[in-house]
């Protein structure tokens, strides 16, 4: 650690001045700010929040030196900046820290420091490796997280949640009984809880610090983008999403995104993109009519398209009943090739992690999803006879299926068909397309045949 872990008592003014003579970049253990935090006043940043999530995310990680009142360019130290009153400044960043930092950092240190060669009063705030982690912000009604990541701080996930605390607790030879694992469970299981309902769609991915967060931002960005349109999305997320890097393969994923595996010639299939687009750790293969395909760098992958085009209104247009429907070819071919497109995609990045896959419909109340195979005497009766209804919900969600790395495709898209058929009340018997093995066929009448 740098000044050889030294109190900030120790620290002399000439260890300070070399890190700026050096240009010392900042790193894991040490940060530079060129001002003091001031309380909130209109600006977008809370400058009591900011601070304290910095000293919070030292201590959370391998501790370290906050030195306020160092300029820093390119996050390396080039110069110094008076800091006004500096004892007192430090003492109500002292204050700040015994109120809202629960437990308290033991051995904390926040002092002033003069620096005669230039002129000037810095403050040296010292955090020390910490044993009662994981330490968290208490300030407005809200708690946070945070832990140190090289040169920034990163709100820490759940996963890394539950093993500080279970560290902590084998620290203290408390041993882990199934009421306190039970206790700190619940204590995750309401932070989980809590992030998920506060993102938006705007909070970027990178900060999202799980599978279920990805998720979420991606939903909530894609409700955005659709509105109140008739739309069908099918998604496939790697549960283990930190250890997922899809950059490392980017020609291959081109290559497969820009032609996405097919069922057959002409079929009711994901349609060859118009392009294939790279940016920011992602790609985008938008197609023709609103359709998309997104894969992430962390494994995420999605696709959909309007329930309102030749897909999945098939014969309707000139057809006498305006009554809208979803095309039975298109409903189970659809996940079919998806679920096909991921397992090469996971293929290639030879990833052992489990994989979510969810499928959903929206806003199709109204829609009609007649059972059987289409032109079969069953499909062609009138919906009475069949007790074909229309559907009485805004959505069609599926639950999440999650599968191992090697899943076989077909079936899982059965388990999302059957989902769906089910949602609209109809029986297995009357699902086309799949064979007793799940597998796709389109000369198959009934899954029970």
């Amino acid at each position: 650690m740098w000044f050889d872990g030294k109190r900030a008592s120790e620290i002399t003014p000439e260890e300070v001045q070399d890190l700026v003579t050096r240009k010392t970049a900042e790193g894991g253990t040490l940060d530079f700010k060129q001002e003091s935090f001031q309380p909130s006043s209109g600006s977008k940043k809370d400058g009591k929040k900011e601070f304290l999530s910095d000293v919070v995310s030292f201590a959370n990680a391998d501790g370290g030196y906050m030195l306020i009142g160092v300029q820093e360019h390119g996050h390396c130290a080039f110069g110094f900046n008076h800091i006004p009153n500096a004892t007192e400044e430090a003492n109500r960043l002292t204050d700040l820290c015994l109120q809202h930092i629960r437990p308290r950092i033991r051995d904390l240190e926040i002092l002033p420091k003069r620096i005669e060669s230039e002129g000037v009063d810095i403050i040296v705030v010292r955090i020390p490796e910490s044993s009662g982690r994981p330490h968290m912000v208490t300030l407005n009604d809200g708690t946070l997280f945070c832990r140190r990541y090289q040169d920034r701080k990163r709100t820490m996930s759940i996963e890394e949640l539950q093993e500080a605390f279970r560290s902590q607790s084998l620290a203290y030879n408390l041993g882990m009984t199934n009421d306190l694992c039970r206790k700190i469970d619940d204590l995750l299981a309401v932070e989980r809880t809590k992030r998920l309902a506060q993102m938006k769609a705007t909070d970027s991915i990178g900060d999202a610090a799980n599978a279920n967060e990805i998720r979420k931002i991606m939903k909530l960005r894609f409700r955005e983008d659709v509105g109140e349109k008739p739309y069908f999305r099918i998604t496939c997320t790697p549960m283990e999403t930190s250890s997922m890097n899809l950059n490392d393969f980017r020609s291959e994923i081109d290559k497969l995104l820009g032609r996405p595996p097919q069922t057959r010639e002409g079929g009711w299939t994901i349609w060859r993109p118009c392009e294939v687009k790279y940016e920011s750790d992602s790609w985008h293969a938008p197609g023709l009519g609103g359709r998309n395909i997104i894969l992430l760098r962390t494994g995420h992958l999605e696709y959909w398209q309007p329930c309102n085009d030749n897909t999945f209104q098939w014969g309707k247009l000139n057809s006498y009943d305006p009554t809208p429907e979803l095309f039975p070819f298109a409903v189970c071919e659809l996940p079919v090739n998806f679920t096909r497109l991921a397992r090469e995609i996971y293929d290639v990045a030879k990833t052992d992690s489990q994989l979510i896959f969810c499928m959903e419909y929206v806003n199709i109340t109204g829609f009609v999803l007649r059972p059987g195979v289409p032109n079969s005497r069953l499909y062609m009766m009138p919906s009475s006879w069949v007790e074909t209804k229309p559907y009485g919900h805004k959505d069609v969600t599926t639950n999440d299926h999650t599968v191992p790395a090697d899943f076989d495709p077909d079936p899982v898209a059965f388990a999302l068909v059957e989902e769906v058929y089910t949602q609209f009340g109809i029986p297995r018997k009357y699902i086309p397309c799949f064979d007793k093995q799940r597998h796709f066929d389109i000369n198959v009448n009934s899954a029970e045949d």
